[in-house]
């Protein structure tokens, strides 16, 4: 059976019933956009770790993020544990795969000086009281 075969029976018969809508959109694309034209035609008893770092190295290599890679590697990942329970393969490939580490940017916060300079600018404005009770009460992005 070929990985794209195998793939298909596991979105329809394990996937699908178990996510929303969304989410089987979601794996249907990160598979055919990264997967499937890579490794689609190979044999699944064929795969081996190694085939899918390479695809990760390229998609690096695209600089894609290394979340979308992460994300196509848990996702191909669920796939292939799947094949291992139903007993179409005896390991799964992507245990010895390392995606890239996801590497978060430290948050920059502003001094009191330049807290003042931005409230200056934006005090005036409409969203102006809405900026001051976020800085001065220590308000997150996502508050």
């Amino acid at each position: 059976m070929t990985l794209n075969r195998y793939l298909d029976r596991w979105l329809e018969l394990a996937a699908s019933p178990k996510l929303r809508t969304k989410s089987f959109a979601d794996y249907t694309s990160l598979l055919g956009r990264y997967i499937r034209p890579e490794l689609g035609e190979r044999k699944l008893l064929g795969l081996a770790p190694l085939d899918l770092q390479a695809i990760y190295h390229k998609m690096q290599e695209r600089q894609l993020s290394p979340r979308t890679i992460q994300y196509t590697h848990s996702v191909l990942n669920a796939a292939l544990e799947q094949a291992v329970r139903w007993r179409l393969l005896t390991r799964n490939p992507a245990h010895g795969v390392a995606p890239p580490k996801i590497t978060r940017a430290e948050l920059r916060v502003l001094n009191p000086d330049e807290a003042r300079r931005f409230l200056d600018h934006v005090l005036p404005t409409k969203y102006g009281v809405l900026f001051s009770v976020a800085l001065t009460t220590g308000m997150r992005p996502s508050e």
